[in-house]
């Protein structure tokens, strides 16, 4: 994947959280696109409601800055853009579903404003994220399971420990700042590390095993190594403002609609047999 992106996610460097008056303030300068005088609107990214209401403020850059106060409780995720348009992780998810399985959030976060907004956010988690999603980008979980721009076919067993060692960087990096950061936006990065990963390796598995894993599951009805990571997955709880959570609800809900047509595909469309609501409620409360 050639991504230099930086995961703008929360391309802002500097600014001030007043926790009394919960008032934000923004420089325009370390944002995108927006410059004084523009008239700018502020979206929330939920990536199970792509048909609600995303606008949820308009604000006015005033002497080179956005100022705004945070209405809501808890943790969201924000884009901020002088259009109406649709948050641009809306339009994939909508017009082309079957391929969510292949994205990594470095395809969402290209040059546009994203903040990630909760009680306490200070510049040193924005800096870890930025830092976070470059290195992601760069050498993402799977990264070793390629030969050129194919999957390498190996044991089960190999790509697991590959993607295991990429995973435990990421996690000692975030162990030398734990200090700094709150218990929320270590969940966040926790749940983007952990499903991450699980989904770069089912990415592979699928790859390479396709044909053994469609024998196996007319033959059982399952697929032992998929049964082992959602298992996994529902036994833990996530952040489900993570994209890489929104992914794993996806794929297990595919997973659950091949068991029910007996047939193994990358993609089955939703039927309404299955309500993501209660997974989301499962692995987060």
């Amino acid at each position: 994947m050639n991504i230099k992106t930086v995961f703008i996610i929360l391309t802002f460097f500097f600014f001030t959280l007043n926790f009394f008056a919960q008032e934000i303030k923004i420089p325009v300068k370390e944002m995108y696109h927006i410059q004084s005088g523009d008239t700018v609107y502020v979206k929330r990214v939920n990536y199970f409601d792509y048909k609600g209401k995303y606008i949820v403020d308009t604000l006015f850059v005033a002497n080179d800055s956005l100022y705004f106060h945070k209405k809501d409780k808890g943790q969201f995720l924000y884009v901020f853009s002088t259009n109406t348009d649709v948050p641009i992780t809306y339009i994939p998810l909508l017009q082309a579903k079957e391929q969510y399985t292949f994205m990594l959030c470095s395809n969402f976060y290209t040059g546009i404003n994203y903040l990630l907004l909760d009680r306490r956010f200070n510049k040193d988690e924005h800096d870890f994220l930025k830092e976070f999603y470059v290195l992601f980008t760069k050498k993402s979980f799977d990264r070793k399971l390629y030969e050129k721009e194919e999957y390498k076919l190996m044991p089960v067993e190999k790509a697991e420990s590959l993607i295991a060692q990429q995973k435990n960087n990421f996690y000692d990096k975030l162990a030398r700042k734990t200090k700094l950061f709150s218990a929320s936006f270590i969940d966040y990065i926790k749940t983007e590390i952990e499903l991450g990963s699980i989904n770069q390796f089912l990415n592979w598995y699928e790859d390479t095993n396709e044909q053994y894993i469609k024998k196996e599951f007319k033959k059982t009805g399952k697929s032992p190594v998929h049964e082992k990571y959602y298992t996994y997955f529902l036994n833990r709880k996530w952040n489900k403002n993570s994209i890489q959570y929104f992914r794993m609800v996806e794929r297990y809900v595919n997973y659950q609609i091949s068991q029910q047509k007996g047939i193994f595909k990358n993609y089955h469309k939703e039927s309404e047999t299955y309500n993501k609501e209660s997974i989301i409620r499962e692995t987060t409360d």
